[in-house]
C-alpha cells in the first residue's frame, strides 16, 4: 500500500499540466500514487497524462471518463485510492517537491486526522507570489473545541492531507457549485484531531487575465450547499453547538453572493435570489436580522456597493 494517494482532476489544462505533474512525480515522498482523472478534456491533456503514465507507471494511475465535472472526478478518485491518506491537487496548480513528505510525517507524528499547511497565490503573468497564512486561524484540535473554525479557515481541499476514512459516506455534490465548502466542512466535522504545518507548500495559480470574478446563474447553488451543511450538523447532533457560527457563515456567504449576482444584469433572477436568501435565513435562523449590521438598509447598502465601482472592487478584494 502506498503512503499517500493524490487526486488530480483534469479538464483542458494542457497549458499547466506538465508543471503540475512534474511537481507530483518528483515528490521527495516517493511512495505515493497519483490518481489523475481526465474529465473528458478536449485539448491534449489526455496525451500529456499518458506520457507521464508511461514514464512513471509505478506512480500514475489514469481514470479516463466522459465530462462529468470536478465533483464526479474527485469522487471517482477517492473510490480508486488505496492509501490511508488522501491529498488533492488541481491540475493548473503545483506544489513544493517536499510537500507530501512534510505533511505525511507531521500527520503520522501527531496522529491527526487532517493536516493543514499554508499556500501561495501564484500570479501566472507577473510571476508574483502572495503568501496566504491559514494555519494561524486553527486554534484548537478540532472544530468542536473551536466552532469559530467554521468562519476562520478555508475549506478548500488542496492544502491539506486527510485520513481517507473521513470521506466514508461523504461525497462531493454533483452538478453543484461551491462543492468544496460542502464536502470539506463535513469532513472537518468527522475529524477528532486537526493539526497544522506553518509552511507555504501549495501554489494556487491565479490567471490575471481572468482575475475578474465570473458569475453565472448557478450562484444560487450556495443555498443548497449551506442547507445541506446545516442538515448534516443535525444528523451528527452538533447543530445547536455550531448554530452561532453557522448563522454567521450563512449571512456572510449569502450576502456576498447576492452582491456578485448583480453582474448577471437579470433583475428577475436577482430579486428571486434575494427572496430565497431571506426565506432561507428566516427558516434556519429566526431573528437573524438582529445580528446583521446591514439588515435595515439591505437594499441601500447593496446598491451602494454595486453602483460605486471603487467600493465594489474593495468589497470583492476583501473576499
Amino acid at each position: 500500500m502506498k503512503k499517500v494517494s493524490v487526486i488530480v482532476p483534469v479538464y483542458n489544462t494542457q497549458k499547466y499540466l506538465d508543471q503540475c505533474l512534474n511537481s507530483l512525480v518528483n515528490q521527495t515522498l516517493d511512495d505515493i500514487e497519483i490518481i489523475v482523472i481526465n474529465d473528458g478534456s478536449k485539448d491534449s491533456s489526455l496525451e500529456i497524462i499518458k506520457r507521464y503514465m508511461k514514464e512513471y507507471p509505478e506512480k500514475i494511475i489514469l481514470i479516463d471518463q466522459k465530462n462529468c465535472g470536478i465533483s464526479v472526478a474527485r469522487n471517482n478518485g477517492i473510490k480508486a485510492a488505496t492509501s490511508k491518506y488522501l491529498g488533492f491537487v488541481d491540475s493548473d496548480d503545483f506544489i513544493d517537491l517536499d510537500m507530501y513528505e512534510k505533511l505525511y510525517n507531521t500527520i503520522k507524528k501527531s496522529n491527526a486526522d487532517i493536516i493543514v499547511c499554508n499556500y501561495k497565490k501564484y500570479f501566472t503573468d507577473s510571476k508574483n507570489i502572495k503568501k496566504i497564512n491559514v494555519v494561524n486561524n486553527i486554534k484548537s484540535s478540532n472544530i468542536y473545541n473551536d466552532p469559530k473554525m467554521i468562519n476562520n479557515i478555508d475549506f478548500g481541499p488542496c492544502n491539506k492531507l486527510f485520513k481517507r476514512d473521513l470521506f466514508k459516506d461523504i461525497e462531493f455534490p454533483i452538478n453543484k457549485k461551491y462543492e468544496d465548502l460542502n464536502t470539506i466542512m463535513k469532513v472537518f466535522f468527522n475529524a477528532k484531531k486537526i493539526d497544522k504545518l506553518d509552511e507555504y507548500l501549495y501554489f494556487y495559480r491565479i490567471n490575471e487575465e481572468g482575475e475578474t470574478l465570473t458569475i453565472n446563474k448557478k450562484v444560487n447553488d450556495i443555498l443548497y450547499i449551506l442547507d445541506d451543511i446545516i442538515e448534516y450538523t443535525k444528523t451528527i447532533n452538533c447543530y445547536e453547538d455550531m448554530k452561532k457560527e453557522l448563522k454567521k457563515l450563512c449571512i456572510n456567504k449569502l450576502f456576498y453572493y447576492l452582491i456578485i449576482s448583480y453582474q448577471l444584469n437579470d433583475k428577475e433572477y436577482i430579486n428571486k435570489f434575494r427572496k430565497d436568501i431571506i426565506n432561507f435565513l428566516n427558516k434556519h435562523f429566526k431573528g437573524w436580522k438582529k445580528d446583521f449590521i446591514f439588515h435595515a438598509d439591505f437594499k441601500i447598502i447593496t446598491k451602494l456597493i454595486l453602483t460605486n465601482n471603487f467600493i465594489f472592487k474593495i468589497y470583492l478584494a476583501r473576499k
